[in-house]
């Protein structure tokens, strides 16, 4: 199991900054993959009922007991893509928005977002791809 402990320096008027992040691999139904040994702070990303559509669950795993993070402030996100057959290779998606935030909400603890195209239309990434955020909080209930 990770430490909890994220320790990091960032002067800012918020206190107590956490940057959970994962790395997931997608099937070929969309559906993600956490790899637990390069993820810290996210226990899922469950593919949701359409198109790029991901609930990212904040927490960890403690023995197949889930204990969820709750966290005051979200700051912000940050996804990128590594493309089929590695980086040269260009991933279907192009951008990523949030667009549901239950973060500080006590036993949910939970962020949706949705992946978009070029042209802006709600895409799956590709089978294959890796999928890796990095995410912005501050006043965390995380110890």
């Amino acid at each position: 199991m990770a430490s909890r402990l994220m320790a990091n320096r960032v002067y800012t008027g918020k206190k107590d900054w956490k940057l959970p992040n994962f790395v997931a691999t997608i099937g070929s139904t969309g559906a993600a993959t956490i790899v637990p040994s390069k993820s810290f702070g996210v226990v899922t990303a469950t593919r949701g009922a359409s198109a790029g559509l991901y609930l990212i669950t904040f927490g960890v795993d403690a023995g197949g007991q889930v204990r969820k993070d709750p966290y005051k402030y979200f700051l912000g996100a940050h996804f990128f893509f590594k493309g089929q057959g590695g980086p040269p290779a260009i991933s279907t998606v192009a951008s990523v928005c949030a667009t549901a935030d239950a973060t500080a909400t006590a036993g949910t603890c939970t962020l949706q977002v949705q992946c978009l195209d070029f042209a802006g239309s709600a895409v799956d990434p590709a089978s294959g791809e890796v999928m890796y955020g990095i995410f912005f909080f501050a006043d965390s209930g995380a110890p």
